[in-house]
């Protein structure tokens, strides 16, 4: 049976109403963009800041903190570390991600260590996911019963690849090279409202846990698409 395809008029009526609503969102100050995900049939998210595509590829992910960043938590790089890695391989089909094990292993035994590409090339890795945590707290000294968490992490990947040729081709008979592709910052904060009192909170321990799983989702948003309006620190705590 052949479906006919609708008129000209019908077709020019729903563009019109399409415009129609454009505008009104437009007016409204809402963010046209989110009309068309829901009339594609998708569910509407906001893309990484980091565009590298990490699909099916072998990632190093390795951290660094600052000695008044660990404070009473020595293994804070690991459990972040941990909790990106986790999130990534739900989300990125394919990608295979060197056990953070095996990478605390070989930094403390290469502790001169000073390039990405020692890390890529001593795993045969493609990328290297690198953060420095610069600053993590959740306590305020002049405030000791008061919890809120306040970090300021500095990540960047690095490429370990082959140079390419001017079609874009990688050239397998040079040596691979490391190339720096993402530099950014993240500083998730906790209330946003302001501390609370650590009764209210459950204890330090169960905020803390909270607080950087919390933290190790801002860091995997920059690779996987976020969806629009997710609560995070709603489904943190």
């Amino acid at each position: 049976m052949k479906i006919p395809r609708p008129s000209s008029r019908a077709r020019f009526t729903a563009l019109s109403i399409a415009l129609a609503t454009l505008s009104l969102l437009s007016i409204a100050g809402c963010d046209p963009r989110t009309l068309f995900y829901f009339l594609q049939g998708e569910d509407p998210s906001t893309p990484p800041p980091c565009r590298t595509n990490l699909k099916g590829k072998k990632v190093v992910i390795v951290s660094n903190a600052s000695p008044s960043a660990l404070g009473e938590t020595p293994t804070l790089g690991r459990d972040i570390s941990r909790g990106v890695a986790a999130i990534l391989k739900e989300k990125i089909s394919k990608i295979e991600i060197v056990p953070i094990s095996k990478v605390s292993t070989w930094v403390e035994g290469h502790p001169s260590w000073t390039k990405h590409s020692e890390l890529a090339e001593a795993f045969d890795a493609e990328y290297v996911i690198f953060f420095e945590i610069e600053s993590f707290k959740v306590t305020d000294p002049s405030s000791p019963q008061m919890l809120h968490g306040d970090s300021r992490i500095h990540v960047v990947v690095t490429e370990w690849a082959h140079p390419k040729d001017d079609k874009g081709k990688p050239m397998k008979d040079q040596p691979k090279e490391e190339n720096e592709v993402f530099d950014n910052y993240v500083e998730p904060s906790f209330p946003k409202t302001g501390p609370i009192p650590m009764d209210t909170a459950n204890g330090r321990s169960k905020f803390l846990k909270g607080y950087i799983e919390l933290v190790s989702t801002e860091v995997a948003y920059l690779f996987v698409n976020r969806p629009m309006g997710e609560d995070i620190q709603g489904n943190k705590f």
